[in-house]
């Protein structure tokens, strides 16, 4: 865990704005590899670092 990831409140505001985890069927396409927790604390983590080599 990283200082720039999201917290569990900062999570629950942001999670309703995404799509619904069941709605990435086979039927609409390939399923999900990661979620979209994970991929807003990796834009987070370059936004705020630069991505330095360490933070």
């Amino acid at each position: 865990m990283y200082p720039s990831d999201l917290t569990n409140d900062e999570w629950a505001i942001l999670k309703p704005l995404f799509p619904d985890p069941g709605y990435d069927t086979p039927k609409n396409g390939r399923p999900r590899d990661w979620s979209y927790r994970l991929i807003l604390n990796a834009i987070f983590y370059l936004t705020k670092t630069g991505c330095q080599w360490r933070m």
